[in-house]
């Protein structure tokens, strides 16, 4: 029991500490800011999600486009167990130890796997056809993303099995819905503590998230103005940061 309540203690206290993109992370497909090609109702990726009916895919598109969220909500809705590497740190012997397991639970549960692969292009040759048996076999549904172009970065047998969905860049609409639930959110965002917006924009206050603005960072918050009105104030910190990395200062959104 003691040490429950020390796990329950740390994951609890990594919450209050994690980024405020890690703790802004969608909880569903709903929550989930861009896409709509892919996860509107109706749309392809969301079907095969809510059905539990993904096959292997490939998620390729920038960064922050939701890629590592849309995978991890694929897990919450699956009735299969959900495994994740990064091709960055994970080799050859990783992917047969997710294999190995993946064939005991199918023997002994009847449940599928799902191995989530981050940075999949990461993966040489040798490493993505240690791969190819297990997902023609149907053993493991591959989710790969990627920010690289999977037709030069992936083999043409591992590409040839998979799904490509294409992910776009989120928009400006999108991202200052995200600013606002950030700013709404007083639980896992920032609420209105320290923080004052001004931008002369036809959101009224919110940030036009495609223009690059000072931030000017002082205790206890961030506040953040139009060039045009700004001068400078005592105890404040002026940085050319591009806007999209305002945050609390630290973290992308």
């Amino acid at each position: 029991m003691p040490e429950d309540l020390f796990t329950a203690a740390v994951e609890d206290r990594l919450r209050r500490r994690a980024p405020l993109a890690a703790r802004l992370r969608p909880r569903s497909l709903d929550e989930v800011v861009g896409q709509l090609h892919l996860l509107g109702p109706g749309q392809p990726l969301r079907a095969l999600i809510e059905g539990d009916r993904l096959s292997s895919v490939v998620l390729w598109g920038p960064p922050g486009t939701g890629k590592t969220s849309i995978a991890r909500l694929t897990a919450s809705a699956t009735s299969q167990a959900f495994e994740a590497l990064s091709a960055v740190t994970a080799g050859v012997k990783d992917v047969r130890e997710v294999v190995d397991r993946a064939r005991d639970r199918l023997g002994q549960q009847g449940r599928g796997t799902i191995l989530f692969l981050d940075e999949v292009h990461r993966f040489n040759r040798t490493q993505q056809d240690a791969l190819l048996p297990h997902v023609e076999e149907g053993l493991i549904v591959l989710v790969g993303a990627t920010t690289e172009n999977p037709y030069f970065s992936l083999t043409a047998p591992l590409l040839s099995r998979s799904t490509l969905f294409r992910l776009e860049p989120v928009p400006p609409d999108a991202l200052r819905a995200l600013v606002a639930r950030a700013l709404a959110d007083t639980e896992r965002g920032l609420g209105d503590d320290g923080l004052t917006i001004y931008n002369r924009s036809s959101f009224g206050g919110l940030i036009d998230l495609g223009n690059p603005f000072p931030i000017l960072k002082k205790k206890p918050g961030v506040e953040i103005i139009d060039p045009a009105d700004w001068r400078p104030r005592e105890n404040q910190v002026v940085t050319d940061a591009p806007l999209h990395r305002f945050c609390d200062g630290t973290v992308d959104i």
